[in-house]
């Protein structure tokens, strides 16, 4: 497994042709406040470079290949809860420390189309009346929920697709 690090816009290049000569066949993207800030550009480099990329927010649905993370709207709707408990009288402290609860997985059948990836039928929606094209997002369930390590979540992703090449 390669480590590729990038702490300024300026060396995200220079990550993704690390990854590139190193030979990855694919990239976790991590939600730090550089990968959030340059979302099209990070995605724009993942196909450049022909890498597919998870993600853990929404915002990079957008022509990236996968995201899975916590569902933000699920966790602002928490957040709403606890203002509630404390403009009631709660004291802060004694609020218990929550963790995501509802996470989503996004696959963008059309860039796995690009990257010349199928992505096995089980992990497509099986709602009656649900059709999909290859120009859509897929939203679905299909990973574990109690899985919040994106690593873990991404591996068994991974193996419920048979991603085939």
């Amino acid at each position: 497994m390669a480590i590729v690090e990038a702490t300024t816009p300026e060396e995200l290049d220079e990550a993704f042709a690390s990854a590139t000569a190193q030979h990855a066949k694919a990239m976790i993207v991590f939600g730090d406040p550089l990968t959030n800030r340059q979302a099209p550009r990070v995605v724009a480099l993942a196909a450049k470079h022909h890498l597919p990329a998870i993600y853990l927010f929404r915002q990079f649905a957008n022509g990236g290949l996968i995201v899975y993370g916590a569902d933000i709207a699920d966790l602002f709707r928490h957040a709403g809860g606890y203002v509630d408990k404390i403009l009631k009288g709660t004291k802060p402290s004694d609020l218990p420390v929550e963790q995501p609860t509802k996470y989503e997985l996004v696959i963008n059948m059309k860039t796995a189309k690009v990257l010349g990836l199928t992505v096995h039928p089980a992990t497509r929606p099986r709602r009656r009346g649900y059709r999909m094209n290859d120009s859509q997002l897929f939203k679905g369930p299909s990973v574990d929920p109690m899985i919040p390590d994106v690593v873990a979540a991404a591996a068994q992703w991974a193996a419920m697709c048979q991603l085939e090449t």
